[in-house]
């Protein structure tokens, strides 16, 4: 069974218009290359310049956030990691230590209800 609409007037009139809009759609493509310039345009240097100015701002206050310095007068004075860590150097290779002051242990765990039990133990003399 063949298609009713599918005549040659139909046929005719379907290739003229598909010829048609693309002949539309070249001279639209034609237009738009006389009408462009040349010149180039980088929208991404703005961005680019915005994006260095705030980096240069953000470097400058971290620079004078790690200066060397009184912060409070009398109360706090900035040191560089490379001031403090040779003294603490001993601390941070030490073997670490087992818990034995109830305060440090954690609560619910085996060592807070060990140290628990000694401390309610009376010391054996």
């Amino acid at each position: 069974m063949e298609n009713y609409r599918d005549t040659p007037l139909a046929r005719f009139s379907t290739f003229w218009w598909g010829l048609g809009l693309l002949f539309i759609a070249l001279a639209a493509v034609i237009a738009l290359r006389f009408v462009s310039t040349d010149e180039v345009t980088d929208l991404e240097q703005g961005a680019i310049d915005t994006r260095l100015a705030k980096r240069a701002e953000v470097d400058a206050a971290q620079n004078a956030a790690f200066e060397v310095g009184v912060v409070e007068e009398g109360k706090t004075v900035r040191l560089l990691p490379a001031d403090v860590l040779p003294a603490l150097q001993d601390s941070f290779l030490a073997a670490p230590a087992a818990v034995k002051i109830p305060e440090q242990a954690v609560p619910g765990t085996a060592t807070f209800e060990k140290l628990q039990k000694q401390q309610s133990q009376p010391a054996a003399e």
